[in-house]
């Protein structure tokens, strides 16, 4: 037979069990659960803030990328020849002094509501007088330059460039029926992640 140790308290003048009992151990284990949800719930709560502010960052980001690339295609540009619910067909200059449109100084820039994508189509920066007189096309401006850029788009000279793969809405407006005058205002929705942003501006042809 064992006897059990019980300690003397000068305080309350009680005795009491040596080590802990089942209820106190179990008390411990409950609060030290507690605790840890706690800390759990912190530690996520500040890991969410983290992915939405990044989220949030290259959102804005996305929006003065597509944006400064429009506004400085419409700027640098003379003319708008076409224009649709998802494309815009700009004359960028007359290069060649002809008075008439030719496809190296034509830019295309469309939207694709399926992919979110939004694309330029030009004649490559990079190539040299030569390459462009191999494949240059000469226009009047009496032509449906939709049919005409869309009959090339996608070709060796007038590749496309994406300029974003994030835009959920793009509508523009232009302000003027005379084509080298026109203000042209434009709305895009841009995503990244669970983030959405509006972007709303205007910009002018160079005149």
């Amino acid at each position: 037979m064992t006897r059990q140790h019980r300690t003397y308290s000068p305080q309350f003048g009680t005795r009491r069990a040596a080590g802990l009992t089942l209820l106190e151990l179990l008390m411990s284990l409950v609060i030290t659960g507690v605790i840890g949800v706690a800390i759990a719930s912190m530690l996520f709560a500040a890991s969410k803030g983290t992915s939405t502010n990044s989220d949030m960052r290259s959102l804005v980001i996305k929006q003065k990328v597509v944006g400064g690339r429009f506004d400085a295609a419409v700027r640098g540009s003379s003319m708008v020849l076409a224009s649709g619910s998802n494309y815009l067909v700009l004359w960028m200059n007359d290069s060649r002094a002809n008075g008439a449109p030719d496809l190296s100084e034509l830019r295309r820039i469309e939207y694709d509501s399926t992919t979110h994508r939004i694309t330029s189509y030009r004649m490559p920066a990079s190539w040299t007088q030569t390459q462009i007189d191999a494949n240059e096309v000469n226009y009047t401006l009496a032509d449906n330059f939709n049919t005409r850029t869309t009959s090339v788009k996608g070709s060796a000279s007038f590749p496309a460039e994406v300029w974003s793969n994030s835009v959920y809405g793009w509508t523009f407006t232009l302000d003027s029926a005379v084509p080298d005058t026109a203000l042209i205002s434009y709305r895009l929705l841009v995503q990244n992640g669970s983030q959405q942003a509006t972007l709303v501006s205007a910009v002018a042809l160079r005149n």
